[in-house]
C-alpha cells in the first residue's frame, strides 16, 4: 500500500507504506470498506461516497503492539478508482479520501445553532410579552439578547466557513472523478427524476442541465434491448431490503441515433431503520466504456470465425490457455475421438492418448509451456472406435506485445496413412532392389559362359575357323560385353540405392585426378572427331572425395557427352571453387536437354528421346548412379542445358581443409 502524509495524518497514525489495507486499518473490516475494496477489484467497477462515517482507533499505526487508544468518529469522501493495465485488467486501486469531518461537524453545529436560536426568538418573544410586566428585568434581558446575538454571529462564521470547506471539497471530488473520466448522477426517489454533471449529459445527449424524470430516460436514452435490465437493477438498488448498490453496463440511444455503452455504479441512502427504512436517494457515476466494448465484440467475432474455420479444416485443432489447460477442441476432435467437451476440458485429453507413450508426451508438453517455445511430435491417438492411429501435433505459442504466452494453439494431423504408404513403398523399393541384384547375378553367369565359348571357338578348339565366322564371334563378344555392361549397371545402381556402396573419402588433389580422363576418353573422342579441352585446375586445390567413386562419375559424364555431341563439335573440363566448396564442369556443343525433361535426367532408367539414343548404348543408369555417388560424398551434381546450344553438368564436392 502507497500512501501520502495527509492520509497518514486523516488516519492518525504513520508506518503505513508497505503495508496492507486490512493491517493498516483492522477497525474498518467490520465496518464494511474492506468489503467494498474487493467488490471493486473485482468488478472493476469505481466507487464514490459521500459523507461516510468511520470510527478509527488511534495508536494502530507504526506500532502494532501498542495498545489502541478509545475510538473517535471522522467523516470522509472517498472515490475508489479501479487502475487497469493495457490488457484492461485491474491491478490496484486508486482510493481518493478527503477528510471532510470539520465540514459534517460545522453544519450539525449549524443546525444546533439554528434550532438554539429558535429557542431564543420564542424565548425571546415570551420576554417581550412580559415586558410590561417586568421591567426591573428589562435592561438584564437586554445583555442576554446581546450575548444571544454575538454567539449567533459567531456561529453564522462558523456555518460559512464550513460551506467554503464544503465546496472545496466538492471541487476536489470534481477533480477526481474528471481525472478518471467519470460523469456524476443523482436520482432523487422521491421525485422520481435524475440530475446529471455535464459530462452525463453529453453522453446522454441531453441538451438542457434539468431533473429528468426516470421512466422518460429508459423510454428515450436506454437501448430497448437493454430497458427492462436497467430498470430491473434501479428497483433492486431502492429497495429498502437490499444493499442498495447499483452496477449495470448498457447502450444509450442518442438524440441523432448513434449509440454508446455506458457503465454506470451508484449507492443508494435510506433513511429510517427496520420497517420504516426507505429510499432517498441514489448516486452514482457513469462512464463511456464504447472503445472496450467494440474490442471485446471484435476480439469475439475474431475468435468466433478462428473456431470456425478451425472447425472446417481436416486436422484435430485445440487451444490452450498460458498455463496448459486446454479449453476448446474443434468439431474434428470430436469426430475422431468420440468424446464430449465436458470429458475433454483441462487436462482430460490423457485418456485418448497410449498409456505407454503418455509420460513422453507430457514431459515434452510441460517443457513447452514452461520454456515458452513451440514443440512437434508424432504419437497415436485412440478414435472413438478404440484403435489407435499415429497423428502429427505441432503446438505453437500465441504471444502478446511483450513476448507473453496469452494461449497455445494446437493441431493434430493423421499420418497414418502417409506412414503405411511409405513403408509400403520402402518395402517395394527394397523388393525391386532385390529382385534387380539377383536377376544381375544371374545373367552375368551365362553371358560369362558365351563369353568363354566364344573364346574357344575363335582359338580353333573346334576346329578351323573361317574368317566370317571369325568376324561373327567378334559380334558376339561385343554384345556380351554391352550385355554385361549393362547388367553391372544395374548391380551397381541397386548397391547405389541400397546404401550398401562403401565411400573411402580422402583428400584428393583435383587437378592430378582430371589429368587422366582425356586419356580414358581419348578413342571415343577420335572417333567421333570432338575436340577436347582441358586448361587444368590449380595444382593446390584439394577436395574430399573418394577418388575410384570421382573417376567413375567424371568417365560417365565425358562418356554422355561424347555421346550426345555430333561430330566436329567440342567437349570443356574445366573447375571453379569458393572457400568451401569445388565444382567441376563438364560442357558440350551437342543436342541440349528440353526445360520441362532436365529434372528427370537423373531418375533410373529414363531416356529422354529414344528417337536420339537408339544408337547409344545404355539403359538410363548413369546420370543416376553419378548423382547418388556425388550426394554420397557430400556433394551434388546438377545440369544447365539449352536446346540446340549443349549442356553443362557440374559436379560439387567439398574444398579440403
Amino acid at each position: 500500500m502507497l500512501v501520502n502524509d495527509r492520509a497518514g495524518a486523516i488516519a492518525g497514525r504513520s508506518g503505513l507504506v508497505g503495508r496492507t489495507f486490512r493491517e493498516a486499518f483492522p477497525e474498518l473490516e467490520a465496518q464494511g470498506y474492506l468489503e467494498l475494496l474487493d467488490r471493486v477489484y473485482a468488478t472493476g467497477e469505481p466507487f464514490v461516497g459521500n459523507e461516510l462515517p468511520v470510527r478509527l482507533r488511534a495508536g494502530t499505526g507504526s506500532d502494532p503492539e501498542a495498545e489502541p487508544a478509545d475510538p473517535y468518529d471522522i467523516y470522509v469522501d472517498v472515490v475508489y478508482q479501479p487502475l487497469r493495465n493495457v490488457r484492461g485488467e485491474v491491478f490496484g486501486i486508486m482510493q481518493h479520501v478527503v477528510d471532510v469531518s470539520e465540514r459534517v461537524l460545522a453544519r450539525q453545529a449549524l443546525e444546533a445553532a439554528n434550532a438554539q436560536l429558535r429557542e431564543q426568538r420564542l424565548e425571546l418573544e415570551r420576554s417581550n410579552a412580559h415586558l410590561q410586566q417586568q421591567a426591573s428585568e428589562l435592561e438584564m434581558q437586554a445583555e442576554e439578547l446581546q450575548t444571544t446575538t454575538e454567539e449567533l454571529a459567531e456561529r453564522t462564521a462558523a456555518a460559512e466557513r464550513a460551506a467554503a470547506d464544503l465546496a472545496e471539497s466538492e471541487a476536489r471530488l470534481r477533480l477526481a472523478a474528471e481525472a478518471a473520466q467519470l460523469g456524476t448522477w443523482s436520482w432523487d426517489l422521491t421525485t422520481d427524476a435524475a440530475t446529471f454533471d455535464w459530462r452525463v449529459r453529453e453522453l446522454f445527449g441531453f441538451e438542457q442541465d434539468e431533473p429528468w424524470p426516470r421512466a422518460e430516460i429508459l423510454a428515450t436514452r436506454v437501448h430497448p434491448e437493454d430497458r427492462d435490465r436497467v430498470a430491473a437493477a434501479l428497483a433492486a438498488a431502492a429497495d429498502p431490503a437490499g444493499d442498495g448498490r447499483y452496477a449495470m453496463e448498457y447502450r444509450v440511444v442518442r438524440p441523432d441515433g448513434s449509440e454508446r455503452w455506458v457503465a454506470a455504479t451508484g449507492v443508494t441512502r435510506f433513511d429510517g431503520e427496520g420497517a420504516a427504512r426507505r429510499p432517498v436517494v441514489l448516486i452514482g457515476t457513469a462512464v463511456d466504456v464504447t472503445e472496450r466494448r467494440r474490442a471485446e465484440t471484435a476480439l469475439a467475432e475474431s475468435e468466433r470465425q478462428l473456431r470456425t474455420l478451425a472447425d472446417a479444416i481436416p486436422t484435430l485443432a485445440w487451444t490452450a490457455r498460458a498455463d496448459g489447460y486446454i479449453e476448446w477442441y474443434n468439431a474434428r476432435w470430436y469426430e475422431y475421438t468420440g468424446t464430449t467437451p465436458e470429458e475433454m476440458a483441462g487436462w482430460g485429453w490423457e485418456p485418448v492418448h497410449d498409456p505407454a507413450v503418455l509420460p513422453q508426451v507430457l514431459e515434452r508438453w510441460r517443457a513447452s509451456i514452461a520454456s515458452g517455445q513451440p514443440t512437434e511430435m508424432t504419437f497415436p491417438l485412440r478414435g472413438g472406435d478404440g484403435r489407435f492411429r499415429r497423428f502429427l501435433t505441432r503446438i505453437t505459442p500465441l504471444t502478446d506485445a511483450d513476448g507473453r504466452v496469452v494461449r497455445w494453439f494446437g493441431t493434430s494431423t493423421d499420418v497414418e496413412a502417409e506412414r503405411a504408404a511409405r513403408e509400403a513403398a520402402e518395402a517395394a523399393n527394397r523388393a525391386k532392389s532385390d529382385f534387380l541384384a539377383v536377376m544381375s547375378h544371374e545373367l552375368r553367369t551365362p553371358l560369362n559362359a558365351i563369353a568363354g565359348y566364344a573364346e574357344l571357338l575363335e582359338l580353333g578348339v573346334r576346329g578351323p575357323v573361317t574368317a566370317a565366322q571369325i568376324e561373327d564371334l567378334a559380334r558376339i563378344q561385343k554384345a556380351q560385353r554391352h550385355l554385361l555392361g549393362l547388367i553391372n549397371a544395374v548391380l551397381n545402381y541397386t548397391r547405389v540405392e541400397a546404401g550398401g556402396v562403401h565411400y573411402v573419402v580422402q583428400d584428393v588433389v583435383l587437378d592430378e585426378a582430371l589429368a587422366t580422363c582425356e586419356t580414358l576418353t581419348a578413342p571415343q573422342l577420335r572417333a567421333k572427331r570432338l575436340e577436347y579441352l582441358y586448361a587444368g585446375c590449380d595444382p593446390t586445390l584439394v577436395v574430399r572425395a573418394d577418388p575410384e567413386k570421382l573417376q567413375q562419375i567424371m568417365l560417365n559424364l565425358l562418356s554422355n557427352a561424347v555421346k550426345f555431341t555430333d561430330p566436329g563439335g567440342r567437349v570443356t573440363l574445366a573447375c571453379g571453387y569458393t572457400h568451401d566448396v569445388v565444382a567441376i564442369h563438364v560442357s558440350d556443343t551437342g543436342r541440349g536437354i528440353p526445360a520441362d525433361q532436365r529434372a528427370r535426367v537423373f531418375e533410373p532408367f529414363v531416356q529422354i528421346d529414344a528417337r536420339l539414343t537408339r544408337t547409344q548404348e545404355g539403359v538410363g543408369l548413369g546420370l543416376a548412379i553419378s548423382r547418388d555417388l556425388a550426394r554420397g560424398m557430400g556433394g551434388d551434381l546438377t545440369v544447365e542445358s539449352e536446346v540446340g546450344a549443349g549442356s553443362t553438368f557440374t559436379l560439387r564436392l567439398p574444398r579440403a581443409g
